[in-house]
């Protein structure tokens, strides 16, 4: 019997051995894990002025711009909150200061007709000015004509007035327009009027275009189903140049309360550079980093179209990207807003609907990436 097991246990030894020199099989790769189902509804835009006064005081006690800007309008206008001018000097102060433009205008009008404050033209003056001189508020453009063709709180300038009514008009000021008709019978505008800045989705059209002029930002937030996957195609376009501000798309998930916001963004980083780069973050409620950056190698073409798709497992965020990689987010939040947002450039976002989302699950499409580095 002891010869028999040591026999034994010489033939185990050879053919481990055996077994080591033979080349290994490769193991079987690791489960995918199953994707949300798709949200094929249309996307439910949710303005500033769709919340809650209290929802809206506490994002502008946190420092949030539009926010601030959104309690200046109410104040000022009465529209979701009672008429208080006091109320108004001190949010569109706020705003002004946070270079909000509608805020810089809505300030200056209070200084110009001495509502909540004593009549003040020169203020209204600077604040006008700053509104306009961005190129981005044909209200501020009307103003400044008025108060340079009068010369009130400034030495009248004939040319200088000339100039911001022709920029209100040409931007579609109705008021601009009509004065410039009735200085000259024959005039037409510059150019087009530009597009407007955002167009909502629908059923029937369910593609989100945003138009950021050079130097700011626009953002629009949908409703998210945090047990389902939001897919949609996303372009950047034509993009600008400025000293503070890229060229960028963002996509974040964010709670209805102040919190932090899970984001994705594609921005180009250098003048001249017709890439841009996806990286991942977390943000405050006031816009500041919460923590390091996750970058993606790849790079895209500034006109790319890029498939994105949008997803919550557990605690974490997850992009997808193009169906083949992947940036994920920790959050601590309950995701229940998203938040698209874009930057000195044009923004075409389509969202993925219906029968062309039934149809990607149909053929396999995205499969799960490798887990991120």
């Amino acid at each position: 019997m002891k010869k028999s097991i040591t026999a034994l246990f010489a033939a185990s030894l050879t053919c481990l051995a055996s077994a080591a020199d033979a080349p290994s099989s490769p193991l079987p790769p690791p489960p995918i894990a199953p994707l949300p189902a798709s949200d094929l509804s249309a996307p439910a835009l949710v303005t500033w002025s769709d919340r809650s006064l209290d929802n809206v005081k506490l994002f502008a006690a946190n420092g949030r711009p539009s926010a601030v800007g959104e309690l200046c309008s109410r104040y000022r206008h009465g529209r979701g909150a009672p008429k208080d001018s006091a109320a108004a000097l001190l949010w569109c102060g706020k705003g002004a200061e946070l270079e909000r433009t509608s805020a810089q205008v809505a300030l200056a009008e209070l200084y110009f007709d001495g509502i909540g404050v004593k009549q003040d033209r020169q203020a209204a003056l600077r604040w006008y000015s700053a509104a306009a001189d961005t190129g981005s508020d044909e209200e501020a453009q009307y103003m400044l004509y008025t108060m340079y063709e009068g010369g009130l709180a400034v030495a009248r300038d004939h040319q200088k007035a000339l100039a911001y009514l022709a920029q209100a008009a040409n931007a579609g000021h109705e008021r601009a327009i009509a004065k410039s008709k009735e200085l000259n019978a024959a005039w037409k505008p510059d150019a087009e009027r530009p597009p407007e800045e955002s167009i909502a989705p629908t059923e029937a059209l369910p593609a989100q275009r945003f138009r950021a002029r050079t130097g700011y930002y626009y953002e629009a937030h949908f409703r998210f189903d945090q047990s389902k996957r939001r897919s949609f195609e996303l372009t950047l376009d034509n993009p600008g140049q400025h000293e503070q501000w890229a060229p960028m798309l963002s996509v974040c998930l964010t709670a209805e309360a102040p919190s932090d916001a899970a984001c994705l963004m594609f921005a180009r980083n250098m003048p001249g550079d017709a890439r841009l780069y996806a990286s991942s973050s977390t943000l405050a409620s006031d816009n500041r980093s919460r923590s390091d950056e996750e970058e993606l190698d790849e790079t895209f073409n500034v006109g790319d179209k890029i498939r994105l798709e949008v997803f919550v497992k557990g605690a974490q965020v997850h992009f997808l990207i193009n169906g083949t990689q992947e940036l994920v987010q920790d959050m601590a939040f309950k995701p229940e807003l998203l938040q698209l947002t874009c930057s000195t450039a044009d923004c075409n976002i389509k969202f993925e609907l219906g029968a062309q989302a039934a149809q990607n699950e149909a053929s396999g499409n995205p499969t799960r990436p490798p887990p991120p580095r």
